[in-house]
């Protein structure tokens, strides 16, 4: 879990290797998954929207 990083603005969660596969909302593995506030469930959970990307892409 690279939460720690996310949280400092190092890198975007869906660049931890986690995200979206063993780290989701249904089975989050570090901090910023479990809250419904945190960095990586709300990007889980509404993606990002950059010209016309989302975290699936």
């Amino acid at each position: 879990c690279q939460c720690g990083r996310v949280l400092q603005g190092l890198i975007k969660p869906s660049e931890c290797p986690l995200f979206g596969k063993s780290c989701t909302a249904d089975h989050p593995v570090g901090a910023c998954m479990v809250s419904v506030e945190g960095s990586c469930a709300a990007w889980y959970k509404y993606g990002y929207s950059s010209g016309g990307s989302t975290w699936e892409d």
